[in-house]
């Protein structure tokens, strides 16, 4: 299959805008009073590009088939901000192995290498595979980067990856991850929280994880795959809210799927950092 780049052209549109109306002041609500001047506007642009490769691996004692699948919503422009190292970045937590900045590269390098899967020792790139072909013998990894929410301080965006070469069921996950945009930088945990944050933030973040999986808290212990419970470092915001991912065996068994346990940033006020309240209380 040819390589794709396409222009998202869905109902957000390539330029999204974000309008924001001033208060006035007064009680006059007549459309005489309104003015173009109080929008701010907020330009953003991206590009999906995808790609698809299709293989029939084959070794002296095996034959399988093998489909490598890829897309990421790519930014072009996040209003003026230089936006070049959450180019970098993107394409670092995408594609780990690659050793390219151009996303074109990189994405063409991911769907080119067969190999690293180590099905077989001849590789035949195909159109499709046959019909009739062993289910069993299918296999098939893929790796997303959608956008997930861009506000005029922050780009949140998750890396979803799910790849099945047999066994009872794929191994999948996800990164999330916020980006600071005017600071040019990931948020994590030591941005988000003052030193010794662990005895407060951890009975909140049980519970937030134990009503996630719809489970009691004891349920949690009892199913926890761990003596202690972890903070997972694995952190971002959306909607104004703190979130903690959880990958499968992380915290708890294959069977509750991936975790995302919102905390509200205030009831963990007190132990923000001066710059996670900005962002978050202010």
């Amino acid at each position: 299959m040819k390589f794709k780049s396409f222009i998202y052209t869905a109902s957000l549109a390539t330029a999204l805008s974000i309008g924001f109306i001033a208060c006035n002041g007064n009680n006059n609500s007549s459309a005489d009073n309104s003015s173009t001047s109080d929008i701010t506007n907020f330009r953003f642009n991206e590009n999906i590009k995808s790609a698809s490769r299709c293989y029939n691996i084959t070794s002296d004692d095996f034959n399988c088939y093998l489909t490598i699948t890829t897309s990421v919503q790519w930014p072009e422009k996040i209003a003026e901000y230089d936006i070049s190292h959450l180019r970098d970045t993107i394409i670092a937590l995408t594609y780990p192995n690659s050793k390219t900045t151009d996303i074109d590269k990189a994405i063409i390098g991911f769907v080119d290498d067969y190999a690293t899967y180590q099905l077989g020792s001849e590789a035949k790139r195909i159109d499709s595979i046959p019909s009739g072909a062993d289910d069993t013998r299918i296999y098939n990894s893929d790796v997303r980067l959608t956008l997930a929410e861009i506000t005029p301080q922050t780009a949140t965006y998750s890396v979803d990856f799910s790849t099945y070469l047999g066994g009872a069921h794929p191994n999948s996950g996800s990164q999330p991850f916020t980006y600071l945009l005017k600071d040019a930088k990931i948020i994590d945990i030591d941005w988000l929280f003052t030193p010794g944050y662990q005895d407060t933030l951890i009975p909140i973040l049980q519970d937030a994880v134990a009503q996630s999986a719809g489970i009691t808290k004891s349920e949690m212990f009892e199913s926890m795959l761990s003596n202690s419970f972890p903070v997972s470092d694995n952190v971002y915001i959306l909607n104004g809210t703190i979130i903690f991912h959880y990958n499968p065996y992380i915290l708890l068994p294959h069977s509750y799927g991936q975790i995302d346990a919102s905390v509200s940033p205030y009831l963990v006020r007190d132990i923000l950092t001066p710059q996670a309240k900005a962002l978050l209380l202010d």
